[in-house]
């Protein structure tokens, strides 16, 4: 099969200005199963305002936020308190607290932790889903009012429309609720109760993207000694002069966005004015596979393994690259390190068990393609090239065994094997 899916595999990166939702575990743990009047319900009261100010006391930006682990700590975005003096926190019942620190940061996924002193039974959570976000499930988000100066709410319904993987980074949510700037840092929550993610939200030319992180990037957001935001926002801006993080950043954002070549532009102007910017080139690799330039990834992942040589994902895709060229010797040994260095990879396995294809070895093959079914035993790619494998060895039976092993994973890859099956 030309077009082999498992070649496909990519990872990438995320943008810079959006509005995130995550997940929260903390005092008084919200019930487990919900109705969507109680998501609707419990979300409105367990999330609050944040409100920064500038050094005179004049309102800036608010977003929304939530309360998170055993020390209730306030999770929002980190672009909310960028530029700000100091900060606070408004619950719906009117009651305001003030923000003491900044404990935590994650700059790539826009999130922020922050201490508040808030009394134990004024906080309220959610639990992280314990399962990644699936595309088509439903899911409510929730941000101010507007046009409101009060702390009324606005209760947004939709679904997950696109789950992402991007190299360097991992994974990215694409939703259909469509969130403005008011909600930067509301929980995304599926009709469990469960956070699934960090509400974004980005306008473009081309077009609206409402984006979430996931809540499992929470566990990045380890709590530190923290800073009051004036010192926070005084370390922030010097570390970012002369640094390209604001360039590094809006590469992230047009990447989120799949304008591949505006992209590039930011990101090659990184490394060309910085070469040793390293979170920049999983990121060039990746545009440059979707602009399907090759050569060009492969050499972008080569310098990043320079940094990090037990990338095995960089190896992977280099391999993928790799046999897109029809390079099947460079393809194998890439994939042969890609599984030393993460052997549990099924897409590695089959990627190889392909190459071998391609060469005309299909006992090699067969290996590589078995190995695959047993990590995986879901994985339609692997059952396709073990059936095609057993075709040409003429062992019809185990060939029409994973037929219909496929026919329930993938009914489109079923057909494909039953094509050469009937010859």
């Amino acid at each position: 099969m030309e077009n082999w899916q498992a070649m496909r595999e990519r990872m990438g990166r995320f943008p810079r200005t959006i509005l995130i939702i995550l997940a929260l575990v903390i005092f008084n743990p919200l019930p487990a199963q919900w109705s969507a009047e109680g998501v609707v319900s419990d979300l409105k009261s367990a999330t609050v305002t944040v409100i920064t100010y500038d050094e005179d006391g004049g309102a800036l930006t608010r977003g929304c936020g939530f309360f998170t682990g055993e020390d209730g700590h306030l999770v929002t975005n980190r672009h909310v308190i960028e530029g700000s003096h100091h900060a606070e926190v408004r619950f719906p019942d009117g009651q305001s607290y003030a923000v003491e620190g900044v404990i935590a940061e994650d700059v790539e996924a826009d999130l922020i932790k922050l201490s508040v002193d808030v009394p134990a039974q004024s906080l309220k959570v959610f639990p992280v889903a314990p399962l990644p976000a699936k595309v088509g499930e439903r899911i409510v988000v929730i941000g101010p009012q507007k046009g409101a100066r009060d702390s009324s709410r606005e209760v947004l319904t939709g679904n997950i429309a696109a789950v992402r993987n991007i190299g360097g980074f991992g994974t990215i949510i694409e939703m259909s609720a469509a969130v403005s700037a008011g909600f930067s840092g509301s929980p995304v929550v599926n009709m469990k109760g469960e956070v699934v993610g960090i509400t974004t939200f980005q306008v473009l030319r081309k077009g609206e993207f409402n984006f979430a992180v996931p809540a499992s990037r929470l566990e990045n957001l380890i709590p530190k000694p923290g800073k009051e935001i004036q010192k926070w926002e005084q370390e922030r801006r010097f570390k970012s002069n002369g640094s390209n993080e604001e360039l590094y950043l809006d590469g992230v954002h047009l990447l989120w966005c799949k304008d591949w070549k505006a992209a590039l532009v930011c990101l090659d102007e990184v490394v060309e004015d910085n070469p040793l910017y390293v979170v920049a080139y999983p990121l060039i690799a990746y545009c440059n596979m979707e602009l399907e330039r090759w050569q060009e990834a492969i050499d972008a992942y080569y310098q990043s393994l320079l940094i990090n040589p037990s990338d095995g994902w960089a190896y992977h895709n280099i391999a993928v690259c790799y046999g897109k060229l029809e390079r099947w010797g460079e393809a194998m040994a890439a994939y042969r390190q890609a599984i030393r260095l993460a052997p549990d990879n099924v897409h590695s396995y089959c990627g190889l068990g392909m190459a071998y294809v391609k060469i005309g070895s299909w006992e090699d093959a067969s290996v590589n393609f078995r190995k695959a079914v047993q990590l995986d035993p879901g994985f339609s790619e692997a059952h396709y090239g073990l059936g095609l494998s057993y075709w040409v060895a003429d062992d019809m039976d185990a060939a029409w065994r994973q037929y219909h092993i496929l026919k329930k994973l993938d009914e489109r890859l079923a057909d494909d094997l039953l094509g050469y099956l009937k010859e």
